[in-house]
């Protein structure tokens, strides 16, 4: 009889000294547990930051490719303002041909010569402003050309771009979303966690 009380007075002082294990224990959960909607609603404030700021990326990513519109717009109206002063060109050029048959009739009339002479040296010179004229409308054509691909190109990336950032911005939101509801989540805890505790003092 004596050896069971000595062993139930040492199952009752071990007993004694787990539940003070447990207690602690349930303590220090607690306390971690208290600390996590804190931590939570912390990074949540920065993913919030990060938000604003990949936001005002996009939007700064939106005006660039409203610009490079702009531009293309700009540069396909000089393009076809000069294609058209082109045309005019060719056209007095054509002129040109016909002044030049009618130097020779005059040419062929008695005295006209002087005059012929002075009729080809007038429309020899306007033929070579007119072929210059046209050779740089030519060259700056070509060189438009050149931009506005080099301009479409950059807009095709920046939109692209644009909606990779607009993708991050929602994936930054589904995240903002899944703290939120991890904070919710652990403020429940947070109760459940000191209601252990206070059950866990009786145990001491």
């Amino acid at each position: 009889m004596l050896f069971r009380s000595v062993g139930l007075g040492n199952g009752a002082v071990e007993f004694s000294g787990k539940a003070v294990e447990f207690s602690q224990g349930t303590k220090k959960v607690a306390e971690g547990i208290n600390s996590i909607p804190e931590s939570t609603k912390a990074l949540n404030g920065g993913m919030e930051e990060l938000i604003q700021g990949t936001e005002t990326l996009k939007n700064g990513q939106d005006g660039l490719t409203e610009g490079l519109n702009k531009s293309l717009e700009a540069l396909e109206q000089i393009r076809a303002g000069k294609e058209k002063e082109g045309k005019v060109v060719g056209l007095l050029l054509r002129g040109l041909e016909g002044l030049d048959k009618i130097a020779k009739g005059i040419e062929n009339l008695p005295g006209g010569n002087t005059l012929a002479q002075t009729m080809k040296e007038t429309v020899d010179k306007q033929r070579i402003a007119l072929e210059g004229l046209k050779n740089s409308s030519d060259e700056l054509i070509l060189a438009l050309t050149q931009v506005e691909e080099g301009l479409k190109e950059a807009e095709g990336a920046s939109i692209e771009l644009a909606e990779g950032i607009e993708n991050v911005n929602e994936g930054q939101k589904k995240v903002s979303g899944g703290l939120n509801e991890l904070a919710t989540g652990t403020e429940g805890l947070k109760d459940a966690s000191n209601q252990l505790v206070e059950g866990s003092i009786g145990l001491e």
